[in-house]
């Protein structure tokens, strides 16, 4: 996760990837200032500062719009940190200065969700003798993110420990016990100054408070660009018990071309195919029903399809002859006749239609064993009058006999192939006249046979 920290006073502006609601601010207050030792009878020392305060929440804002106002103090100026401009405001107090005697107080009063309070400063002591040497006060810590800061040591000068774990706050400075010596400053963010030594002739400066912080956390949205390709989709199977997850997916829209083998049917009275007609396309066979698909149990879980919403386009199948050398089955394929699978034989004729997935299939396969039946074309012929389609009828019924004078197929599809009968041949001019000839010849013989007188 995204994350940037501020030490002194800025703008942040939401990037424009930003994930709305992610945002988490933390920010500290700066310390204080220890107090002045005092000289001359009695002398002191100087108090601690006090450590600056925690706070943290969840201001809000709009990805690449709302730009956040922080103002962070630069230590001791008793300002207080504020992140300001999204939907929250976060404060952080700062601890108090020190005072010469006493240690200021750690920053406290902020009411974001999170909240801990800065340790106070540690107090000095005093005396009216002139060899001794009065320690300042400890600095107070500031606080931590899971607990309050350390208070600084009263008079011994001990500093102030920060706020515990995970993420401590600085420590507050160490205070003088040394003649002229100013306290140590406190350790950022948001640490309390050291307090200065006090003699009975001479002074020490006081230690410097911490300044605050601010840190920004944040999480970016995920967007995505590009095309997802799937490839054809096929279910299978009886789901059984209870499907439980978080899988959901929208509406799904299927599109493409659907190829079913069509019949043409003219309802039209006395008209009466011829037998070239009735050999290719068997009327008398039976012929088998479609079957009705099971519908699957019904599931519930975690897993929701929308509507499905289907489009396409039919398409009238042109007869095919397989032209290979050995038998082949087809377990893409299905017979339009039969409803089963595409089982082949040499040199004969089927209609199907494709029932498989793959990619790549077409009707019929593309493996250079099949050849279309010449003059049968892919139409479906539409009538109003009795006079038109009887032409129609008649004009189908010469385009077959045609094709079947030039070479005939037997179609095999829906049944056992019926042998075809042997049409006899007309006798030759040359033959008639002989068998003329041979008949008068045998009619004389007769004639003589009896005693009968000749023509």
């Amino acid at each position: 996760m995204p994350t940037v920290t501020f030490t002194s006073s800025t703008t942040w502006t939401f990037p424009s990837d930003y994930a709305p609601g992610s945002l988490v601010c933390q920010a500290w207050g700066e310390g204080g200032t220890s107090g002045a030792a005092a000289g001359g009878s009695p002398h002191h020392g100087g108090g601690g500062g006090g450590g600056g305060e925690f706070a943290q929440d969840d201001p809000d804002g709009t990805a690449g719009v709302t730009v956040l106002t922080i103002t962070i103090g630069t230590g001791g100026t008793g300002t207080a940190t504020t992140v300001t401009g999204g939907t929250i405001t976060v404060t952080a107090h700062a601890g108090a200065a020190g005072s010469t005697l006493t240690g200021g107080a750690g920053g406290s009063g902020s009411t974001n969700a999170v909240q801990f309070n800065g340790g106070g400063g540690g107090s000095s002591a005093s005396t009216t003798n002139t060899l001794t040497i009065e320690a300042g006060g400890g600095g107070g810590s500031s606080a931590g993110t899971a607990a309050i800061g350390g208070t600084g040591g009263a008079g011994g000068g001990s500093a102030g420990a920060g706020g515990a774990a995970p993420s401590g706050g600085g420590n507050g400075g160490s205070g003088s016990a040394s003649t002229g010596t100013a306290g140590t400053a406190g350790t950022a963010p948001g640490g309390g100054g050291g307090g200065g030594a006090g003699a009975n002739a001479s002074l020490s400066g006081t230690g410097a408070g911490a300044h605050g912080q601010v840190i920004l956390t944040w999480s970016n949205a995920i967007t995505s660009t590009g095309g997802l390709v799937l490839a054809p989709l096929a279910f299978s199977g009886i789901i059984t018990g209870n499907v439980t997850g978080g899988l959901s997916l929208a509406p799904l829209h299927f599109s493409g071309t659907a190829v079913e083998v069509a019949q043409v049917l003219i309802d039209v009275p006395q008209i009466n195919p011829g037998p070239s007609w009735l050999s290719h396309y068997k009327p008398w066979l039976p012929k088998r029903p479609r079957p009705t698909p099971e519908i699957p149990p019904f599931m519930q879980g975690g897993l929701a399809l929308g509507s499905l919403r289907f489009s396409g386009q039919g398409s009238v199948q042109n007869l095919f002859i397989f032209i290979g050398h050995y038998a082949v089955s087809y377990p893409d394929y299905a017979d339009a006749n039969t409803l089963e699978m595409l089982s082949c034989l040499p040199q004969h004729s089927y209609q199907m239609y494709v029932v498989g997935f793959r990619a790549g299939l077409q009707d019929p396969p593309t493996d250079g064993r099949w050849q279309g039946v010449p003059g049968i074309g892919d139409e479906v012929v539409f009538v109003r009058r009795y006079e038109d389609a009887l032409a129609i009828a008649r004009s189908h019924n010469a385009t077959l006999q045609a094709v079947n004078a030039r070479q005939p197929y037997e179609q095999v599809s829906g049944g056992i192939p019926q042998p075809r009968a042997e049409v006899p041949r007309e006798p030759s001019g040359h033959s008639k006249m002989l068998s003329a000839g041979r008949a008068l010849n045998a009619e004389l013989q007769a004639r003589m046979a009896r005693g009968e007188a000749g023509p």
